[in-house]
């Protein structure tokens, strides 16, 4: 599949086993190691890969390989391309605060950080506060985060957080206030 832009910074591809067993594969994008793990029956996926792994005005390709035994179908593989520098792409979530955490002096974010394509801070704002709160790169682990944030921050219903990085390319799969 070729970019549709001489300078894509970023691909998203897009799939969805339809078959699948418990066995771990590899996905690999022009050699590149993309994604190692199980895959999960009818449960769609996407990765984001980093514009340096990704061949210009020519073809890639994709490969899977998959352990003795295993059996997977993929379908639906789509691949988007972005020309995005870091901090252009951010994920929105909006949240009503449980009612017993009103009476909490704070709350907490929980994020799982299932990939870096490129290091970087992770900036929550507040958009119906204007609060901000920032968890530095070398903070981020690979799995679940959290983050404190004021109860004062935040309103009781309709809370507009938008999730982004300045200076990076991260994947974030999952997202709770607790």
């Amino acid at each position: 599949m070729q970019p549709f832009s001489e300078n894509a910074e970023l691909m998203n591809i897009l799939f969805t086993p339809g078959e699948a067993n418990n066995f771990p594969v590899q996905l690999l994008i022009n050699g590149v190691e993309v994604y190692e793990g199980l895959l999960k029956q009818a449960e769609p996926v996407t990765l984001s890969v980093d514009g340096d792994d990704i061949n210009l005005g020519i073809d890639n390709n994709i490969t899977l390989i998959a352990g003795e035994g295993a059996e997977y179908e993929l379908s639906n593989i789509l691949m988007r391309f972005y020309s995005l520098p870091s901090g252009m792409a951010a994920k929105y979530v909006v949240f009503d605060l449980p009612e017993s955490a009103l009476s909490d002096d704070t709350v907490n974010f929980e994020f799982e950080l299932s990939g870096i394509v490129e290091p970087g801070d992770v900036i929550f704002e507040i958009l119906n506060t204007g609060a901000k709160y920032t968890v530095p790169s070398e903070e981020l682990v690979i799995g679940n985060n959290v983050l404190g944030v004021y109860t004062d921050d935040l309103e009781e219903t309709g809370n507009n957080v938008k999730i982004y990085s300045t200076t990076g390319r991260l994947i974030i799969n999952e997202f709770k206030v607790k």
